[in-house]
């Protein structure tokens, strides 16, 4: 996608401290890391050495949010958005938070760690003080892994998830380019800038600089997330966190060229997600040079 000047943003100043990782003391007994992932950067390696670092029993992953999903009728689209809206109102007469999953243990006395697929706010809440951390990735490197590790696993999926999900069915029968194209010429864009969507509910850049700057203890590029650990060990004295890759495709082709069309469709569909992931890396590399700032 298109470089960038640095600061080159568009939706208010720069905080001089970046983030609230500088400025904020964490504290094990008062405080809760809360982990919005988004899909495909780096995600379950990183839940799963900060899991190891604070305890299984003090840790809790969510369902999912489904922020990206597309909905195949506008019923479906407008239910969703009302779970979105509502996500501590119990539905369909259920008297837990509609994120728990079955078998999560609804005692938040002891959590330390939450994570899974949701937008800021919308997790459990704890009655500590929850402090947001979270990778980003370039959104054509995103979207491409996305599409592969999608037809990678299709067939594991239950028949059910296809339900009302076009988009499913579109990956297992398209190419890459076709299914570039296929997303382009629905009218559901609510699937478009999902980065933003986990970072702040709303797939606009504007929103999600505010978020970073204002609620998010650190955020880093998925590339960067050795010096993210190291960063994130540091401010927290989680020693035993180590990053590891987990998760990973097997049948994305190492050298993908894509066409000047289809580049042109993505950098248009993802265009507030690539501003997002400058930001971000923008800011964290304020973090790790301080003389820059």
């Amino acid at each position: 996608m298109e470089e960038r000047a640095p600061g080159d943003f568009d939706s208010g100043p720069t905080p001089i401290i970046p983030m609230l990782i500088d400025d904020t003391k964490y504290d094990p007994e008062k405080d809760v890391l809360v982990f919005p992932h988004i899909p495909k950067t780096a995600g379950i390696s990183l839940v799963k050495s900060i899991e190891q670092a604070v305890g299984s029993e003090c840790c809790m992953r969510t369902r999912s949010q489904k922020l990206d999903r597309i909905y195949s009728n506008r019923l479906l689209r407008w239910h969703a958005a009302l779970r979105r809206a509502l996500p501590s109102i119990p539905l369909h007469g259920r008297s837990r938070h509609p994120l728990y999953k079955r078998n999560s243990n609804s005692d938040l006395s002891k959590t330390r760690f939450i994570s899974g697929h949701f937008c800021p706010g919308s997790e459990p809440q704890t009655g500590k003080r929850h402090l947001y951390i979270s990778l980003v990735r370039d959104p054509v490197d995103l979207f491409i892994s996305r599409f592969y590790y999608t037809r990678e696993n299709i067939a594991k999926w239950p028949a059910k998830s296809f339900l009302g999900n076009p988009a499913r069915k579109a990956v297992s029968r398209l190419s890459l380019e076709d299914y570039i194209e296929w997303l382009h010429e629905q009218k559901d864009h609510t699937f478009r800038n999902i980065q933003c969507s986990h970072i702040c509910c709303q797939p606009y850049f504007a929103a999600a600089k505010d978020s970073i700057d204002k609620i998010f203890f650190l955020c880093a590029p998925m590339k960067k997330l050795a010096q993210f650990t190291d960063h994130l060990r540091q401010a927290t004295g989680l020693e035993q966190m180590h990053h590891h890759k987990e998760n990973v495709g097997k049948t994305r082709p190492k050298d993908i060229a894509l066409s000047q069309r289809s580049l042109l469709l993505l950098e248009n569909m993802y265009l507030d997600d690539q501003k997002l992931y400058n930001y971000v890396d923008d800011q964290f590399s304020m973090i790790s040079n301080p003389q820059h700032r």
